[in-house]
């Protein structure tokens, strides 16, 4: 019922991160049914529209993603309704513009299962058709009848955080438990554009903060970064190697909360033979 600790070995596994606030911004063209106030009719424009970076657009938070839709000015165009062509209604799809439709008491034939006249049509094989209310015609669905759509231009911006992190650590503990252990944080900055920092013991985390710094800024070249931040932390690591009866195996403690990870874990209740804490 004892576990037997032969090989206890600690180090400090490295977490990097560097993220980067960046907006991006895209028109496009919208439309609604005309039941507003049009500023003109489709012509010639009669002012300049405001650039899409013109327009201010600021985020409600920083670091988190999100979007905003703002409706350009000036851009307000009256059209014809291309689903109805300005006649405010379309043919019945139900009954084909016909008004009527084949009777589904007897599936058209006119006739009753006794060879009687049909209940339904009174013989006539056809009733009228319930969705056009027999008029052959419905109530244009695009424009809702209004026979005229707006069109306006229609600005989205979009606020994007993009996360660029590294870990160093020689442990075998899995990468995904070190982001969000904690730890003591050693450096820690936030500007609106960074440079790669070059003061750590450790030149693979040098080179790597440098690294995603310069692939930040090559993968915003269509964005406006508003900010970066970047950290690096260190979380402790303990790799311990046991002996519990026929079976050996390993597991971790790690973080400052002492956080214990164990995948072949032998036994549910056991007593350690080391008081660790």
């Amino acid at each position: 019922r004892t576990w037997h600790l032969y090989i206890i070995r600690q180090e400090a596994a490295y977490y990097y991160s560097l993220e980067t606030f960046a907006e991006h911004r895209a028109v496009c063209t919208r439309y609604q049914p005309h039941t507003y106030k049009i500023l003109r009719t489709s012509g010639p424009k009669d002012r300049e529209e405001p650039a899409p970076w013109d327009l201010s657009a600021s985020p409600a938070k920083m670091f988190q993603n999100q979007v905003q839709y703002i409706r350009i000015p000036g851009t307000d165009v009256v059209k014809g309704c291309p689903g109805c062509r300005g006649q405010k209604w379309t043919p019945c799809s139900f009954c084909q513009a016909s008004g009527k439709v084949r009777c589904p008491v007897c599936h058209g034939s006119g006739w009753s299962s006794k060879r009687r006249l049909c209940w339904g049509c009174n013989g006539q094989r056809l009733v009228p058709c319930a969705a056009c209310m027999a008029l052959g015609r419905v109530c244009c669905e695009t424009c809702i009848g209004k026979g005229q759509l707006g069109y306006f231009q229609e600005l989205r911006v979009e606020h994007k955080c993009n996360l660029g992190d590294h870990i160093h650590s020689t442990a075998n503990i899995p990468g995904h438990l070190l982001p969000s252990a904690p730890g003591e944080v050693l450096y820690e900055s936030t500007a609106e554009q960074l440079h790669g920092f070059s003061t750590s013991t450790v030149d693979e985390i040098n080179s790597i903060s440098q690294r995603l710094v310069e692939e930040s800024r090559r993968t915003c070249r269509d964005c406006r970064i508003i900010q970066q931040r970047q950290m690096l932390k260190a979380v402790p690591v303990t790799q311990v190697q046991y002996y519990w009866k026929d079976k050996s195996g390993t597991f971790f403690i790690y973080g400052s909360d002492h956080c214990i990870y164990c995948t072949d874990y032998p036994k549910k209740k056991i007593i350690c033979c080391t008081q660790w804490f």
